[in-house]
């Protein structure tokens, strides 16, 4: 597998954790979604800092087959188990959030991320999704979260 391979990529998002932030990246391929993690920092505002911006641009640099082992909490999903995505355009007061479902092992998961960023777009790569064959089967939502929208 190598760069061409890569359908889109879903950057700069953040899992809320009880005490700390995980940044996730995620790259997109024919195959799978790879989860790659970015760094963490505490919730605190005091103790908080984008520890992510080094691993962002090597995860940008890496090809697909590389991404798996540039961290260790790093892992990825086939296509055939993704069900869902649903993608939520921040507004001035929230906010986007992405939602990922998926079914694999008989087991359901849910992932969802908040994004960092007001100025990254995501809507080229649903597109691209959307119109993908190897996602016909996956529900792909985008919706605003309010009036309030940029």
């Amino acid at each position: 597998m190598d760069k061409t391979t890569q359908i889109g990529q879903f950057t700069h998002w953040i899992n809320q954790r009880p005490n700390t932030i995980e940044f996730w990246e995620i790259s997109v391929t024919p195959k799978h979604l790879i989860w790659c993690f970015a760094g963490e920092s505490y919730r605190s505002m005091l103790l908080r800092a984008d520890t992510a911006k080094q691993r962002r641009s090597r995860i940008k640099e890496a090809t697909p087959t590389e991404l798996i082992d540039l961290h260790e909490k790093n892992f990825q999903i086939p296509v055939t188990a993704i069900k869902k995505i649903s993608y939520a355009k921040g507004t001035r007061l929230r906010r986007g959030t992405l939602d990922i479902t998926c079914h694999q092992n008989e087991k359901r998961s849910e992932f969802s991320l908040v994004s960092t960023s007001k100025n990254v777009s995501h809507h080229s790569t649903l597109e691209k999704l959307r119109h993908h064959p190897q996602f016909k089967h996956v529900e792909i939502t985008t919706n605003s979260k309010g009036i309030l929208n940029r």
